[in-house]
């Protein structure tokens, strides 16, 4: 992770760790490779024949260096070293990399150990061989303990050149790396088939989608992985929703802060819906649909996927199919008295949540009713509401409103 020492900077390592994965993932083009975060390492990912593990180290300062020295070099040897003592990492069935925002110096082991023209992994090993029989630096004990000596059968022998060579053969040293803020744009490169004016909106769906995957990865242990598949079918998925007729859904799963909680009784939609006796969990769901209405119709505003005047017609269709249906029951139910006047009132609201299908779009994704019955609720939301439950609550309105 970060070798910086604040909090905020271990935060942002794992963060950066989290974003690079799936970077990592989407760039691999061995097929369908399977990903595991902190299983062998910080990411692990798996295919037929060789398992790439990669370690990462994510630094605040530009200006970070690597050296023979340096803690995360050594410690990260070390995980190694030992891992294949234990029998858990074969190295010529892996490809061990470090990836580091710092930089290599020169005629460190580190910078040996690049990919490309410059690599020699026996000038590695010496550098290597040199720092830690001088044993000056006593946090790294164990991490050169590790290096020079193997434990075979809980025992120490010298760990032969040979064997050194062996593992640092599959040791890539990946330097100067991407920073956290450096993922999302290469991220978006590797997204194909997505409008350039989508692209931020659906970058924001597959990051959510993919955060939440892996809180569930840790959570079982790491032992499920995350395919590769399954990934291209969330962005095919998402990028689905923008197509012209359709518009991306994010808050199905919306519930209601303790804030909206604690106001919802003063809004006048749920002095409507009280009008006519509505109670219990069926106030709840609508007050719960006006909330996520209005976090999603806010995030399509910011997200720019309106087109002209769209909000506003869809309102309007809004009301004249609430007038359509008003009139129809007009036309059926008597409501001379206070009971049935709340009975209409009942069945207009049934007819809104049970039988009205009018998204804002022709060719919305399945859950997007949400957003409909909110917007009835927005509405009924206002002093001089243009949508109303109780026949007469027009009427009762400037009642109340007369005194004042």
């Amino acid at each position: 992770m970060a070798t910086d020492f604040s909090a905020g900077a271990q935060a942002l390592g794992y963060l950066h760790q989290v974003r690079y994965s799936l970077y990592s993932l989407l760039a691999d083009q061995r097929g369908d490779t399977q990903l595991y975060v902190e299983e062998l390492d910080d990411v692990v990912r798996k295919n037929p024949g060789i398992d790439t593990l990669e370690q990462l180290k994510h630094h605040m300062d530009a200006d970070a260096t690597i050296n023979e020295y340096s803690t995360e070099l050594w410690r990260t040897l070390r995980v190694w070293f030992t891992q294949w003592d234990e029998g858990k990492l074969k190295p010529e069935e892996a490809v061990l990399c470090l990836i580091t925002t710092a930089t290599a110096e020169a005629d460190s082991p580190a910078a040996y150990l690049r990919p490309g023209d410059t690599r020699d992994v026996k000038k590695a090993r010496e550098r290597l061989v040199e720092v830690a029989t001088a044993a000056k630096n006593t946090s790294l004990t164990k991490s050169f303990a590790a290096f020079l000596n193997a434990k075979v059968n809980g025992t120490n022998q010298v760990r032969s050149e040979l064997d050194q060579d062996r593992l640092l053969a599959s040791v890539v040293v990946i330097d100067g790396s991407l920073t956290i803020d450096q993922v999302e744009p290469r991220i978006k490169q590797l997204i194909i088939g997505t409008r350039a004016s989508n692209m931020d909106a659906l970058y924001q769906s597959l990051e959510g989608w993919w955060f939440n995957e892996i809180v569930k990865h840790l959570l079982g242990g790491s032992k499920n992985p995350i395919s590769q598949y399954e990934v291209k079918e969330i962005i095919a998925g998402i990028n689905e929703q923008f197509r012209p007729d359709s518009l991306p859904i994010h808050y199905e799963d919306y519930e209601l802060t303790p804030m909206q909680e604690a106001e919802h009784g003063s809004r006048p939609f749920v002095q409507q819906l009280s009008a006519i006796n509505i109670v219990g969990m069926r106030l709840y769901n609508a007050v719960l649909d006006y909330y996520r209405a209005y976090e999603q119709r806010s995030k399509w505003t910011r997200d720019y996927l309106y087109i002209d005047d769209e909000l506003l017609k869809y309102e309007r269709r809004l009301v004249n199919e609430w007038r359509r249906q008003m009139g129809i029951l007009e036309s059926k139910l008597p409501h001379a008295t206070e009971a049935d006047q709340i009975r209409f009132g009942v069945e207009l609201l049934d007819w809104m949540e049970l039988k009205a299908n009018i998204p804002i779009r022709r060719e919305m994704p399945i859950g997007h009713e949400y957003v409909m019955r909110g917007s009835f609720h927005r509405l009924a939301d206002t002093d001089a509401p243009r949508v109303y439950w109780h026949p007469q609550f027009l009427k009762q309105l400037k009642a109340i409103l007369k005194p004042a």
